[in-house]
Parts: structure tokens; C-alpha cells; sequence
């Protein structure tokens, strides 16, 4: 979900800033409207720190190796770095105006379960940052709305790619993406920091290995190597899936390819892999028993992941229809408020410049 973990992103880059000008605007001051809709100083000023964190990843490189490296001399796209950023931060506020504008044009609205998942980003991320975003002008209510319009654009892509919305995936897709991008295995994984430890574990693993080729059940090798009981083990299945959907084989893993969220270091080394087929793997930094698993007969999975897999699909399209209808709003910008906000001005804790 590209489009939500960006957004993520800029609520969580709120807390990079502690010098904005506070007490410099009026509570609530309007510092731009872009297709009607309104966003205020805080708004914007969380849109620009975003804006400059992307900016600054574009050279990370370049400034862990030179000494104070100079963000502001550089260009990017041809553009100096200030204007870039605040270019940039009146795109993802043009973004929010699409989710909103969408959201109210199809009479969307957050569901409970929304709500509720905003609540907790709220609890989560304020009771660690109350103190710094209050003291830079953002209130716990701005740092709802900034969350908010995450669920504005869910809620626009179901419109359009979910189960009923009007370009929905077909289930065919869905399940295509699924068996091109993900692998149900039974895996054992040991971490390892020497050579010794490698050795020791791959001596481990290889010893499972043969004990499975000799038809002994992955849950007893897997059971074994946790020091599960089977008391325990009875213990722990009796308190899962407790929405009543699980899987046929409670052993198998799902992992994914680099597209995925489920992405591994070993996927690539599975993918082609028989069924039952089984390999012990030597990473960098650890030993890993693998076997792929046929995991065709059980919807289980594809259910789970449907949100995911809309994504993977159509996210790049999605994206591209918010930046189309971001570039045809009309936008007003109050330079008052506005011009109190300036890049150079963004502050840094050392340990995040």
C-alpha cells in the first residue's frame, strides 16, 4: 500500500521538527485550500517536513561521507532543493485533497473499525511525542486528521479496485499476483554471527533435514527445535484465529517477493522448488531449513491477503489517477501563513540530521 505508508510516513515525520515558528500563527490559521478543501498551518508544515525528509534520503549517501554536507546547495529534477521541497509538499497536500474530494463525491465515510484503528495510531504515537508536537503548534487533533486522510484513500481505492468497486480485480488476477509473488513453506530459520555458530546450525538443520526426507512430520521437527510441548501446543492453537478463519496447515509460513510485504532474503532461492522438495540455505547471517509447500487447495490464504494483493496490483495505476485529478485542482495560497514556514528553518534532532 504505497499510498499508506507514505502517509504513514508523514505522521511519523511530524515528530522531526521542533522550531516551526510557534506562537507566529493564529491556532487553526488556513495556510492553503486546494480544491475547495482546507488545510492549516500545522497541516502544511507536517506536508514540508515530509517533503524534506524525501528530499534529504535522495542524498544520505553524499552526507554520511562528507562533513557538513550542504542539503541546500543541491538540485533535485533540476530544481533547487527549497523549491523542490516545497513543491513537493503542496503535491501530497494536492493528494489529500483528491482523498477527501472522492470520499465526499462517493459518500464514503470511516467505518468504525477505522476509527478505532485511528484511536490507536493516536494513543500509540502521542503518548510518545505529546510534548515535542504540542510544543511545535501540532494538537493531538491535527495529528488525527493527518491520519485520517490514510483511511480517505483506502476508502477511495476500495471504491475503485476493491471486490465491488467499479475497476475491481478480478478474482483471477488476484490469484495469478498471488502465486507469482508468494510461497507457502515449512521453515526453520537460525540466526548466526561467526562461522562456528553457521556450522553448528547448518549441522542442526541438516540433521532435521534428513529426519524429514525419512517421512518424520515438520510439526514434530518444528515443535521439537521450540521446545513446544504438546500441552502448550494445545494450549496456544485453542486461543488462535479467533475469528474463526484458519489455515488447513497451521505450520506453513507465507512469504513473499520483494513486492510483497511477506519479502524474504530466500524467496528467490524457493520459488522454483518442488513441492516437498527440501534445502538447507546459508545466508549471511543465518542457516535456513525450507521446504515449499502446496498451499493451492486452501483459500485461506489468498482471503487473508486480498487487501494486499489489490495493492500490489494497482497501486502504481491508483497512484497515477490521484496525481492526474491532484494536478487539475485549483489551489489558493495564503502567503501569510505560508511564508512563515522555511525550509532552513526545519529542525533536526542530531541524531535524525
Amino acid at each position: 500500500m504505497k499510498h499508506i505508508k507514505s502517509i504513514v510516513a508523514v505522521l511519523l515525520c511530524v515528530t522531526l521538527f521542533a522550531a516551526m515558528l510557534t506562537g507566529c500563527h493564529k491556532k487553526d490559521e488556513i495556510a492553503i485550500e486546494i480544491g475547495g478543501v482546507e488545510f492549516t498551518s500545522a497541516m502544511y508544515s507536517c506536508a514540508l517536513v515530509s517533503a524534506d525528509s524525501e528530499a534529504r534520503n535522495q542524498f544520505a549517501d553524499q552526507a554520511s561521507s562528507e562533513t557538513n554536507f550542504d542539503y541546500y546547495a543541491q538540485t533535485i529534477d533540476e530544481k533547487p532543493y527549497e523549491e523542490w521541497v516545497k513543491n513537493k509538499a503542496v503535491e501530497l497536500l494536492s493528494q489529500f485533497a483528491v482523498y477527501k474530494i472522492k470520499n465526499d463525491e462517493l459518500n464514503l465515510s470511516l467505518t468504525d473499525e477505522m476509527k478505532s484503528e485511528i484511536d490507536s495510531y493516536i494513543d500509540y504515537y502521542w503518548s510518545s511525542y505529546a510534548d515535542l508536537l504540542e510544543n511545535n503548534g501540532v494538537s493531538k487533533d491535527t495529528y488525527k486528521k493527518h491520519i485520517e486522510y490514510s483511511y480517505y484513500a483506502e476508502n477511495y481505492f476500495n471504491a475503485l479496485y476493491g471486490k465491488d468497486g467499479t475497476s475491481a480485480v478480478s478474482d483471477a488476477d488476484i490469484l495469478t499476483e498471488f502465486n507469482e509473488n508468494y510461497r507457502g513453506v515449512y521453515v526453520i530459520s537460525i540466526s548466526t554471527t561467526s562461522d562456528e555458530e553457521k556450522a553448528e546450525a547448518k549441522e542442526k538443520l541438516e540433521g532435521y533435514k534428513s529426519r524429514m526426507l525419512k517421512k518424520t512430520p515438520f510439526s514434530t521437527i518444528y515443535n521439537e527445535y521450540n521446545e513446544i510441548t504438546e500441552e502448550e501446543h494445545d494450549h496456544d492453537h485453542d486461543h488462535d484465529h479467533e475469528d474463526g478463519e484458519e489455515p488447513k496447515d497451521e505450520y506453513v509460513q507465507i512469504i513473499g517477493s520483494d513486492k510483497t510485504n511477506y519479502s524474504t532474503e530466500y524467496f528467490d532461492d524457493v520459488k522454483d522448488m518442488k513441492f516437498g522438495e527440501i534445502a538447507v540455505l546459508e545466508k549471511d547471517s543465518s542457516v535456513i531449513l525450507v521446504s515449499p509447500v502446496d498451499i493451492s487447495g486452501d483459500s485461506y490464504y489468498v482471503k487473508q491477503l486480498d487487501s494486499a494483493l489489490r495493492h500490489e496490483i494497482k497501486d502504481d495505476e491508483f497512484d497515477e489517477e490521484v496525481e492526474k485529478l491532484a494536478k487539475g485542482l485549483d489551489i489558493v495560497r495564503h502567503s501569510s501563513a505560508i511564508n512563515q514556514f522555511k525550509v532552513k528553518k526545519i529542525y533536526y534532532p542530531t541524531s535524525a540530521a
